[in-house]
C-alpha cells in the first residue's frame, strides 16, 4: 500500500487525488454517486463525488459535480 498525503478537504476532487483508490458507484438523487476508497496502514481515505444540484450563477466555481473529502 501507498501512503498518502492529506487532501484538501475543498469541495473538489482534483485530477490524480484519488488515483489508486477504489471505485464504487450507484444511483443517486439527480445522478450517479461515486465513492473512491483507499486504504495506507494507518487510515481509510474515502472521497465522494456526486452531482452538484445547487444553482450558481453564470461563470461561478462548479463542474457540475461536488467533491467530498472524509
Amino acid at each position: 500500500m501507498l501512503p498518502m498525503a492529506p487532501l484538501p478537504v475543498d469541495g473538489f476532487i482534483a485530477r490524480g487525488e484519488c488515483a489508486g483508490a477504489g471505485k464504487i458507484t450507484f444511483p443517486g438523487y439527480g445522478g450517479e454517486v461515486e465513492v473512491f476508497p483507499r486504504q495506507d496502514a494507518d487510515t481509510l481515505y474515502v472521497a465522494f463525488e456526486l452531482p452538484d444540484k445547487v444553482n450558481r450563477p453564470p461563470g461561478a466555481a462548479s463542474g457540475g459535480r461536488t467533491g467530498i473529502h472524509c
